[in-house]
């Protein structure tokens, strides 16, 4: 496994797994974004940190453990209805916030296909409401743990 073919499975699992809740046929998952292209609602994937470790004394197998941060945010005026319940604001970041955590949940039999040793999510943070931004944010934090390949 390397970095970036773990950056690519977490957004295309998830891509896979939320679909966009108002249809617009757009990419709207993304590993990182810039502000002058952000349409809400949107789910960013952001790698925090990684560290690698040798496995084992006169193992040259490393182990990579990375941290990433799912960013998910909606502004006040998304609305989109969803199995004939209409989500707003906060309630549709929610929403979105838990497809998030069930699809990477559901996906870590998938993962470990992929070369990924488990993931897990470590922390779920609400920022509430930002009325400069007039957006709702929420984080999910994902670990991840695999075998690193040599680059």
């Amino acid at each position: 496994m390397k970095i970036e073919s773990l950056n690519r499975l977490i957004v295309n699992v998830l891509r896979s797994n939320v679909p966009d809740p108002l249809n617009r046929g757009i990419t709207w998952i993304t590993y990182g974004y810039t502000q002058d292209t952000i349409r809400y609602p949107s789910i960013a994937v952001f790698q925090s940190s990684a560290r690698g470790d040798i496995l084992a004394i006169g193992d040259k197998t490393n182990v990579v453990e990375a941290l990433y941060l799912i960013e998910i945010v909606t502004n006040k005026d998304a609305e989109a209805t969803i199995g004939g319940s209409r989500y707003s604001g906060y309630k549709l970041t929610s929403y979105l916030t838990d497809a998030v955590t069930k699809a990477i949940m559901n996906q870590r039999d998938y993962a470990r296909t992929q070369g990924i040793e488990d993931w897990n999510i470590v922390r779920i943070e609400t920022m509430g409401y930002d009325p400069d931004r007039e957006e709702y944010k929420q984080r999910v934090w994902l670990s991840c743990i695999g075998v690193l390949e040599p680059t």
